[in-house]
């Protein structure tokens, strides 16, 4: 077993590799049901109240969190890859 927070760093290191590419594959079939999928899912736990605060922990490049904000929402967005938020 490695040191203390090696795994953290591997994942870091992992989605910082990742991050260029990451929203690229969206035309493929599979992520668009991924997509519609999870959004069906999601959108039933949204407040109604637009003023509500909604944060988005690990939300990578924000797939997410952009259309919540784009309709309206305050959302506060984090991730442990610099990559991802890039």
């Amino acid at each position: 077993m490695g040191e203390k927070g090696e795994p953290i760093e591997r994942i870091k290191a992992l989605f910082n590799n990742i991050s260029p590419h990451f929203d690229n594959w969206t035309g493929i079939l599979q992520e668009r049901v991924y997509r519609y999928v999870t959004w069906e899912h999601l959108k039933k736990y949204i407040p109604e109240n637009k003023n509500s605060l909604i944060l988005d922990a690990g939300g990578g490049t924000g797939r997410w969190a952009i259309p919540l904000a784009k309709i309206g929402y305050r959302v506060i967005l984090c991730d442990i890859s610099k990559g991802m938020l890039n």
